[in-house]
């Protein structure tokens, strides 16, 4: 593409390149560098953070556990038993004992867990016999009913059980729930089970802060089925409700390492750090929006694109106005050379500098004197040469040997034109062979259209070669029976024929006339694969075909017939000039030479071909062949011979 570049375009690249692109190198540099910092950074305040609260989660979850247990050690629920959990007056005394426990701790401060501010936290405490029914209870409407079986499980197997977070399938709430054993002080044989259901909401306390984490940042926990136990900043009502399937979330229950930069449930790109709970199976994040923690170094990335942005301006200026100092002189010997090119000598090129530049110019103006001088000489002998020529029957030979020689010629050039047409169809079949499931359908268009290109100038080749012999190669003329030789071109496209469903047609009665019989045989094959070419797109009806001949009193005048597409009076004309197409390569195939060819035909055998068509109408081609042909030819063989017994 820069060989395609003026001078003056390829020095403002250069000083662009050699400019511009150091700033840019040394600002990108900066600028990622800057931002791989920031990264890290954030990364590590945001580690703090997950740090703090887990710390902060654990504890809370272990004093409530803790206070579980010294529920359950009072006095009288110990001396429950299997049978005294039937005992009203033993089930009343519980009942008083946990309602006066849960009224103490409501008025009772915390100790030093600064994220709980009073124990008001627990919101039912229960009290379970060893079949898992509901004995005693704050909550009033809970009494009699029946705990699920996996939780008097878990207590008959750990004693302490933490159930996690969930909603209670009895209040509809969610909790932490908390479960302690309760043993018999005499027996030491599990005989119920106390439960502290805790409001969810402690965790919110500890996940709400958002110190450290700018205006977009926020902390919350998951569980293992990926849910919200905690209150989204973002969406209400999230809690249960909100799934988070980030690439964070699934890398921190999968125990991999996590991206630092990822897309958040909110679809939202964000800097983020897990830490995974393993005593509750839980994953605490924090997550801090990318646009914010990056905000600094994108403004930074603005400033550096405007600054650059200025720069590029001002030496494109600066590359204009130096390259137009150097290029002047380098155009204006190019205009001269065009002007040469055109045969005129006469103008100089300006010379206004003594550098290598004005040295070339005058080298220049020396070559242009030198050209106009050896133009004139060459003239002057080409006008004499001229004036002395005369053609003899021996200049005739050396004529025939140079049409011979030129024959060679043409047909050495043919071949060596298509040697690199077969190189590259051959390299288009190697990929396609090799390479065609690796290309996109952009690349298996291009390989097809190199292979098309490369036949395509083939047959363009194929048709120069024609073209050029048709006028100079003359084959003997004979009398030819016209109708077998018009079948025996049919014969050789009986499968376009058939393939195509041809009505073709040929008169019954045909002339015998003398002429070049290859040539003739072309002409015919040529029009009748015309008119089925043009009519097989036909789709009201197949294609229809008419050869015949009309006998004229000089001339034998012959007709091929179609149905097809037709032609507008106004190319009637042009479509006997070399290569004239009325339509693209997708439409028809061929290169445009075939009327050409005929015209040379019928040009050489003294007669005439023409069209009569309109469109939609199909088309008929008339040619004729005067019937005096083989007298005019007998006359100038016996002109020829003589000429040749004199010499």
């Amino acid at each position: 593409m820069l060989k395609r570049l003026k001078i003056s375009q390829k020095l403002s690249i250069l000083l662009l390149i050699f400019s511009v692109l150091p700033l840019l190198a040394s600002g990108a540099a900066t600028y990622f560098y800057t931002k791989a910092e920031l990264e890290k950074k954030t990364i590590a305040a945001l580690s703090a953070v997950t740090n703090s609260r887990a710390a902060h989660i654990n504890n809370a979850i272990q004093f409530r556990q803790e206070q579980a247990k010294e529920v359950a050690g009072a006095y009288l629920l110990r001396m429950l038993t299997e049978v005294g959990a039937n005992d009203p007056q033993i089930v009343q005394g519980i009942q008083g004992d946990i309602d006066s426990t849960f009224w103490d701790l409501k008025r009772t401060p915390t100790s030093s867990y600064s994220y709980i501010d009073k124990r008001t936290d627990i919101d039912i405490i229960g009290v379970w016999d060893v079949h898992g029914n509901i004995i005693a209870s704050t909550n009033r409407q809970l009494i009699g009913k029946k705990m699920p079986f996996e939780y008097m499980k878990k207590v008959h197997e750990q004693g302490t059980y933490f159930r996690g977070f969930e909603k209670d399938p009895l209040t509809e709430k969610n909790y932490l729930i908390h479960l302690e054993e309760i043993r018999n002080w005499k027996s030491d044989l599990i005989v119920g089970a106390v439960s502290l259901k805790i409001s969810g909401k402690v965790l919110d306390d500890i996940t709400d802060s958002r110190e450290g984490l700018g205006e977009s940042g926020e902390t919350y926990l998951i569980d293992k089925n990926k849910m919200m136990i905690t209150q989204s900043r973002f969406i209400k009502d999230s809690i249960l409700k909100q799934r988070v399937d980030t690439k964070g979330a699934r890398a921190c229950f999968d125990n991999k390492k996590a991206p630092t930069i990822y897309r958040n449930y909110q679809n939202v790109e964000v800097l983020g750090v897990q830490k995974y709970l393993p005593d509750q199976d839980w994953c605490l994040i924090a997550e801090i929006e990318a646009s914010e923690a990056f905000a600094t170094v994108k403004a930074f990335r603005d400033q550096m694109l405007l600054v650059s942005g200025l720069l590029i301006f001002f030496v494109v200026i600066f590359a204009y106005l130096a390259s137009r100092s150097f290029t002047r002189p380098i155009l204006r010997l190019h205009a001269a050379s065009q002007r040469i090119a055109k045969g005129d000598y006469s103008e100089e090129v300006e010379i206004d500098s003594y550098d290598e530049l004005g040295s070339l110019a005058l080298a220049f103006n020396n070559m242009t004197k030198n050209l106009a001088d050896f133009t004139q000489q060459l003239e002057e002998k080409s006008r004499t040469l001229f004036k002395h020529l005369a053609i003899t029957t021996s200049q005739k030979k050396e004529l025939k040997a140079v049409n011979a020689e030129l024959d060679s010629f043409v047909y050495t050039a043919s071949h060596d034109l298509r040697a690199p047409l077969r190189a590259i169809a051959s390299f288009a079949t190697f990929l396609e062979e090799d390479y065609m499931d690796k290309l996109d359908a952009e690349g298996k268009d291009y390989i097809k259209e190199i292979r098309s290109g490369a036949n395509k100038m083939s047959a363009l080749i194929d048709d120069l070669l024609t073209l050029s012999r048709i006028s100079r190669i003359k084959n003997p003329y004979e009398d030819v029976d016209m109708k077998k030789m018009i079948e025996g071109v049919v014969d050789r496209i009986k499968f376009d024929i058939k393939q195509y469903n041809v009505d073709l047609k040929i008169q019954e009665a045909m002339p015998v006339i003398f002429c070049d019989r290859i040539k003739m045989e072309e002409v015919f094959l040529n029009l009748i694969n015309n008119a089925i070419k043009f009519s097989s797109k036909n789709n009201k009806e197949n294609p229809k075909v008419e050869v015949g001949y009309l006998d004229e009193e000089k001339n034998y005048k012959f007709f091929v017939k179609d149905n097809g597409i037709g032609i507008d009076p106004k190319y009637h004309d042009q479509i006997f000039g070399i290569f004239k197409r009325l339509h693209t390569d997708q439409e028809y195939e061929g290169t445009g030479a075939g009327l050409s060819i005929i015209k040379r035909v019928m040009d050489g055998h003294q007669g005439r071909i023409w069209v009569e068509s309109e469109v939609g109408k199909g088309s008929t081609f008339y040619l004729t062949i005067p019937k005096s042909l083989k007298e005019e030819e007998l006359k100038n063989n016996e002109s020829q011979d003589k000429e040749e017994v004199q010499e």
